[in-house]
């Protein structure tokens, strides 16, 4: 795409916008809901969350009021790209500046993707102050520098930037709707008459801890880590190694295709991640994952693998985590004794295939999201370059 910015005349973002510094008392005026830092999400105009005001004592730093329409823009480590437009009236902190567009000068709803740009971050950024949590000031980023198109080309431009946005909108509601088919694929295997339970000790031919030996970049064979947990699936990269000489009966400790490991050692929110081994691959793993052999003539790999991922699955898990400084920690035995809902092969098998289509099409989604918002950044950066 060709844009001709022969007309477009230098700026400053400060002339374009005021900063709303509304003050209101948060428990008195009526509006329910707020917006913190952490309601805001990198690289995404819509607000996705918030809290309620009824819920607990905000602060005094919650004082401000935002209005529908208004941007909201995080004024901390704003290298994280935090630019919301607000869809509704509500509170937030005074950390988040709350900015309206002078709609004489400037079309409404262009300003936004400006903020996104990489040139306006990288002002922002450079112009913080403080070094652990930088903060930038509200007259530091009014002195930003671009060029503004004539009107007619401004309503133009917000008008592709926004169906760009659009579509991102519907792909992610696409992936919404098949987050929650996949969370209720189990309910199939409820309904069926073979449906028995059995603990997870009984579907096991045995489970086993890994290596503890010191790790290195250089080796024989390459060592799993709980960073090699994703999406359900082992992967290969950012690996350790160890020397097949430092291992007593490397062999015992080779994965075999179809073993299922678990992350038995992480952060409160992270331990119980789950993934299969589904390679022909001399590999073995570290201490704190266990791998699980499925007992294949009561369960096939991939559908208890699906299974320990599901909602329930998960959920049932996590009753088991106990509570660490900083790692929260499930012991094997205790984890032995979750229930599996076990049906025939010939089910299980229809459930494994219904699942990988299931899944092919969920990573056909994201890779559609990328893919636009990769060429919207392209654009936003285009038309606010230098």
């Amino acid at each position: 795409m060709v844009i001709n910015k022969k007309n477009w005349k230098k700026v400053c973002f400060g002339d374009l916008v005021y900063e709303k510094k509304l003050s209101v008392d948060a428990e008195s005026c009526g509006l329910g809901r707020y917006v913190a830092g952490d309601h805001m999400t990198t690289e995404d105009l819509h607000l996705r969350k918030w809290g309620l005001v009824g819920d607990g004592y905000l602060g005094p730093a919650f004082h401000r009021k935002f209005e529908s329409g208004d941007i909201l823009y995080g004024s901390r480590r704003t290298y994280l790209k935090k630019v919301a437009v607000a869809d509704f009236d509500g509170i937030t902190s005074n950390t988040t500046f709350v900015i309206t567009e002078d709609t004489g000068k400037v079309v409404a709803g262009l300003l936004p993707f400006l903020m996104l740009s990489d040139r306006f971050t990288e002002h922002s950024v450079k112009n913080s102050k403080g070094s652990v949590n930088p903060y930038i000031n509200f007259k530091d980023i009014a002195k930003f520098e671009f060029l503004l198109p004539p009107k007619d080309q401004q309503a133009r431009l917000a008008e592709l930037l926004w169906a760009a946005d659009e579509v991102v909108q519907k792909y992610d509601d696409l992936k919404k709707s098949q987050i929650l088919t996949l969370n209720s694929f189990f309910d199939i295997v409820y309904k069926e008459k073979s449906l028995k339970y059995l603990s997870l000790g009984q579907c096991l031919e045995f489970s086993q801890y890994g290596i503890s030996e010191q790790l290195s970049d250089v080796g024989d064979i390459p060592v799993l880590r709980m960073n090699n947990l994703q999406n359900k699936k082992v992967v290969m990269y950012d690996l350790k190694y160890i020397l097949r000489s430092t291992i007593k009966n490397p062999e015992s400790l080779l994965l075999k295709k179809g073993d299922i490991l678990f992350n038995r050692t992480n952060s409160y929110e992270l331990v119980g991640k789950v993934g299969l081994f589904d390679l022909e691959k001399e590999v073995t793993f570290a201490s704190y994952l266990i791998r699980l052999r499925a007992n294949v003539e009561i369960v096939l790999p991939e559908y208890l693998n699906s299974y320990l991922n599901s909602e329930k699955g998960q959920a049932a898990i996590r009753v088991h985590r106990t509570p660490g400084v900083s790692q929260s920690n499930i012991n094997v035995e205790n984890l032995k004794k979750i229930t599996i809902p076990i049906v025939s092969k010939n089910v299980q098998l229809e459930l494994i295939k219904k699942l990988a289509l299931l899944e092919s099409a969920m990573q056909e989604t994201e890779a559609a999201i990328k893919s636009v918002l990769t060429i919207q950044k392209q654009l936003i950066n285009k038309i606010f370059s230098a």
